[in-house]
């Protein structure tokens, strides 16, 4: 786990050679300049809200609840990330990187920090 201020997170993203950020919403327009794509999306509200509705209905024969690293792969797929090791996964918190699955290894978890 790594900690950014915008400086340190451009050099990073540079050093890394990552094209993809997918960031918090809350970062929303902050981080555009430093990939060649950035994608605002929450995965754990995704999960969340994919979940809450699953309760509210009858779930459709083979529809399951979804987990943070599932809601990531799922959008990760939906946007082209085939390599991981391009993609960064942009927070302001440890705790909502997720990504924890086996198709998520190498992908770059970091904590941006705006105003450290």
């Amino acid at each position: 786990m790594q900690y950014f201020t915008k400086e340190g997170l451009a050099k990073y993203l540079k050093d890394n050679e990552i094209t993809k950020i997918v960031a918090e919403p809350i970062f929303e327009n902050q981080l555009n300049d430093l990939a060649e794509e950035v994608i605002y999306f929450s995965a754990d509200e995704t999960s969340r809200k994919h979940n809450e509705a699953l309760g509210k209905k009858k779930a459709a024969r083979g529809e399951n609840p979804i987990s943070s690293a599932e809601a990531l792969q799922s959008k990760l797929e939906e946007i082209g990330a085939t390599e991981i090791k391009c993609v960064a996964r942009v927070s302001n918190k440890s705790t909502n990187l997720g990504g924890s699955g086996r198709d998520l290894n190498g992908i770059h978890r970091l904590v941006f920090t705006p105003h450290s």
